[in-house]
């Protein structure tokens, strides 16, 4: 069994920082909480003849209980080599698991422990990949790698050249399959009036070996004043692109847009959001900046501001009842003291997890979201999540800083 805990009672939830790279890669300045084991204490009416029975016990023949590894709700800790912040997580579906961090690495989890795979790419944000020697990785200064290979256990990353305006960083990238691969970015640059956003969506339909014409810029979306920051794809909903977009003949100069492409079609459609118009002056959100497709459902989040001049942070649930051919709309409020969301995941509109912080793992009952039990200890797990993947409700990954949770059946990771 691999061992992810020391031997000793402090189990670490997360750590500090990153370690900087040979290749000179970012150290991580990121924090979270400790997890410490309670110690092993006598009874109180324990009298002095235990005492002195316990004493000629040599200290080799205590039989203290081992550490757990898994929650009572089975999500196991898995020890990382390493001290890594990490962004996002992704799996084959086949066993292989991989993971990025923000000092530039790539783990790879190959059924039984994690190992640095590659380090140096510089602070990556997002992996995404259609098998399992197909992968993307995004980097936040806005740079594509693509990993290739025999093997898994081979793959090889190198950045990828990108059609379109170089100084609008990427920012995301998915797909439903290796011949269709989105990936967006936006710029936001406010040094003078009107101020300028700007939005890069390409479409990767394959390589010329496969008959496809490789890398091209999306002129319609990119031609628009929005700085798009993260898509989502589903074989059955289609592609989902979050942003916000600059309106200077408004009362409401920024504006969180959600646009659609059906499977299928050729052309981007704006879809509206409700609004709470109790908590909010605003007709829209401000602003978007999560996105996920479930099924045939999709989650958005995104930033509303309040009557009170403050701001909320509420989601939008959309649920399709004809096979994701058109989708309802339901807004659901997250209160001021509810833990912030990074991201979302899930294989049914109520088999939903969402993940942020501090230690936020939670699931969608259909009417709220539940808290799961992921400690392993008494003392609460803080550190911020910010990925996560799996294959279905039981089996699932969850990564934030130094840590990685799978969610299994099992009593090991």
């Amino acid at each position: 069994m691999l061992a992810l805990f020391a031997v000793g009672i402090v189990l670490v939830a997360c750590a500090d920082s990153d370690e900087v790279d040979s290749l000179g890669g970012p150290s991580e300045t990121d924090s979270g909480g400790v997890t410490t084991l309670p110690e092993a204490s006598a009874p109180a009416d324990a009298g002095a003849e235990d005492a002195d029975a316990d004493a000629s016990v040599p200290k080799d023949a205590e039989t203290d209980a081992p550490a757990r590894i898994c929650s009572d709700e089975n999500f196991c800790h898995s020890a990382l080599p390493g001290n890594h912040a990490l962004r996002g997580v992704w799996g084959d579906g086949q066993g292989i698991v991989w993971a990025v961090s923000s000092g530039g690495s790539v783990l790879r989890w190959d059924g039984n422990a994690w190992t640095e795979h590659v380090k140096g790419l510089g602070a990556l944000s997002t992996i995404w990949g259609s098998g399992p020697t197909d992968l993307w990785l995004v980097a936040s200064n806005g740079t594509v790698y693509h990993g290739t290979g025999a093997s898994s256990a081979e793959v090889a990353f190198a950045p990828v050249v990108l059609p379109g305006d170089v100084q609008i960083p990427i920012k995301s990238i998915g797909g439903t399959g290796p011949n269709d691969v989105w990936a967006v970015g936006g710029l936001k640059d406010e040094s003078d009036w009107p101020w300028q956003w700007k939005g890069r969506v390409l479409h990767y339909d394959g390589d010329a070996a496969s008959g496809g014409s490789g890398w091209t810029l999306d002129d319609e979306l990119s031609s628009r004043s929005i700085a798009c920051a993260s898509v989502a794809a589903g074989t059955s909903s289609g592609v989902w692109i979050i942003g916000q977009e600059f309106r200077q003949d408004t009362n409401e100069l920024l504006h969180g847009v959600l646009l659609r492409r059906a499977p299928g079609a050729a052309d981007w459609t704006n879809v509206d959001l409700p609004m709470e118009m109790a908590n909010s002056w605003r007709s829209s959100p401000v602003e978007l900046n999560v996105v996920a497709t479930t099924g045939t459902g999709v989650w958005v989040k995104g930033i509303i501001e309040t009557n009170g001049s403050g701001q909320q942070s509420p989601l939008w649930r959309g649920t399709s009842t004809n096979g994701g051919a058109t989708f309802s709309w339901s807004y659901v409020p997250q209160l001021a003291w509810d833990p912030e969301v990074n991201a979302v995941w899930g294989t049914a509109m109520n088999e939903v997890w969402a993940v942020g912080k501090p230690g936020r793992v939670t699931r969608w009952t259909g009417t709220k979201w539940q808290q799961a039990a992921i400690r392993v200890t008494n003392t609460p797990v803080t550190t911020p999540f910010h990925g996560i993947w799996g294959t279905s409700d039981t089996d699932f990954w969850v990564v934030g800083d130094n840590a990685a949770l799978h969610k299994t059946t099992g009593t090991k990771p």
